[in-house]
């Protein structure tokens, strides 16, 4: 299941539990319009579907009062965890998942699926059995201004980004920040490629570069418009010493 799949299910639990399974009420509650709120419900083989993405999870979730992620990151959820404040929801999506709480907010590992010159891109949330999810006390973002409901972790996969990044290191992502930053390490969809890079400006433009001193094999690359910004990687878990 993927992310918006996820987020659909969620949101058909809610409708039927707080407001009756009656879509025109939940419209009202929320500002949405009947035909907006019906394309969101449609499944994912209807070319009709409306995706839920981000920034409309992030608005449901204040409008209906509901716990952070509830939305924006429901495959993440406990059985047991309520969506709303009259616990009545839940998203039943995945299992429960040990130390994540309100004091320590986890990061899961994911694998990302990119489309070639299309911004959106799916999650799917990689067992903890494979990849632990990285667990920090809740003051550890707020002193960073980090919202861990929108942030990931990927593994570095290949030398590309040698000494700073090497193969098998955990990296996290935090998707709030998508502003190209010289001299900082981002994740990129580019070309339908996930690729962790360092932006360089210069000659009035941005370019992906390399760390590996190998600049032959590992040319730079010029950030497009048919490339996009997933995220800036703000923190790095290593084997190597």
């Amino acid at each position: 299941m993927d992310l918006y799949e996820a987020r659909r299910q969620v949101l058909l639990r809610l409708i039927k539990d707080r407001f009756d399974n009656i879509q025109a009420r939940f419209a009202r509650a929320t500002g949405i319009s009947a035909t907006y709120l019906t394309r969101m419900l449609k499944d994912g083989a209807d070319p009709a579907r409306k995706r839920i993405g981000d920034e409309m999870a992030l608005a449901l979730e204040e409008k209906l009062d509901l716990m952070r992620g509830t939305l924006l990151n429901p495959v993440l959820r406990s059985r047991s965890e309520p969506t709303g404040q009259d616990r009545g929801a839940s998203a039943e999506i995945s299992p429960s998942v040990p130390g994540n709480t309100d004091d320590h907010p986890a990061v899961f590992p994911v694998q990302l699926k990119l489309v070639a010159g299309s911004p959106e891109y799916d999650l799917e949330f990689l067992p903890a059995a494979g990849s632990a999810p990285l667990v920090f006390h809740e003051s550890w973002y707020r002193l960073r201004h980090l919202d861990p409901a929108r942030m990931f972790a990927l593994t570095v996969k290949g030398r590309t980004m040698e000494p700073s990044l090497s193969d098998g290191d955990v990296v996290v992502v935090n998707t709030a920040d998508t502003a190209p930053a010289d001299g900082h390490v981002f994740a990129l969809n580019y070309e339908g490629e996930l690729l962790l890079r360092r932006l360089v400006r210069d000659e009035g433009a941005w370019w992906l570069t390399s760390d590996n001193s190998d600049q032959r094999r590992n040319q730079r690359k010029r950030l497009h418009e048919g490339s996009f910004v997933l995220g800036r990687v703000v923190l790095k878990q290593t084997e190597r010493i």
